[in-house]
């Protein structure tokens, strides 16, 4: 607590009294007098400016009085912990991990769609068609009309596709390599995407349904874009070998 100032000087103490002398005799009374030891020097009177010296609050208060200081002296502890460096390595290694999983993936995605002139697909969905299937095929123009007949050969082996045409008359040998890509099999058919890179004279790309007609037969639909910009639908039956 603050003690009220006074802008002059605070009153001297007074004498102290003693009660006038009575039955009990003239010596000083309990509960009046100075206490035992006699009265202080410069006797009693109000306290110094700013509370009393190593009274009250820790570190005897502020001058003047009042609540007693803020934190003591020194900087507040920093927030950094050594903790904050494994937590950045963790983070960062967590990232690696993720890219990692993400290479993965895609480079296993491209190792089961594509492989050279065989395409791969899960083993146990191609069973279905497996087996080495041939047979002939009419080509039909955009508009519909006849173009010609070719054959052409699917192996199945697996997890690979391969195939060739043949029979053809643009080519020296009669004969064009596919390189297959994105083979989707399922119970009801298999499609995949063909491109023909190795000869200038073969229709350049092409895209392949197979359906079940039998127990040992495909249908087959074969759909190129020709060089004038035109497609081309090739339609017929291939035969397990």
């Amino acid at each position: 607590m603050s003690y009220p100032q006074d802008p002059g000087p605070p009153p001297g103490p007074g004498p102290w009294q003693q009660p006038p002398p009575g039955p009990g005799g003239p010596g000083p009374q309990p509960g009046f007098g100075p206490p035992t030891g006699g009265q202080p020097a410069g006797g009693y009177g109000y306290p110094p400016p700013g509370g009393h010296p190593g009274g009250g609050y820790p570190g005897g208060g502020h001058p003047g009085g009042g609540y007693p200081g803020g934190r003591p002296t020194g900087s507040y502890p920093s927030g950094k912990r050594g903790g904050g460096n494994v937590g950045l390595v963790l983070v960062i290694i967590s990232v690696c991990v993720a890219v990692l999983v993400v290479v993965g993936g895609v480079g296993l995605w491209l190792l089961s769609s594509s492989g050279g002139s065989g395409g791969t697909a899960e083993e146990s969905a191609l069973a279905p068609y497996e087996g080495v299937w041939d047979g002939n095929l009419d080509q039909l123009d955009g508009s519909g009309a006849p173009m010609g007949v070719w054959s052409a050969t699917i192996t199945v082996s697996g997890d690979t596709v391969e195939g060739e045409e043949y029979n053809l008359v643009v080519t020296e040998d009669g004969r064009c390599t596919w390189e297959i890509h994105e083979v989707q099999p399922s119970e009801t058919q298999m499609t995949f995407s063909y491109a023909v890179s190795t000869d200038p004279d073969c229709v350049d790309n092409g895209f392949v349904t197979l359906t079940p007609a039998g127990e040992d037969s495909l249908d087959i639909t074969v759909s190129s874009v020709m060089s004038d910009g035109t497609t081309s639908i090739s339609e017929g039956t291939l035969y397990r070998e």
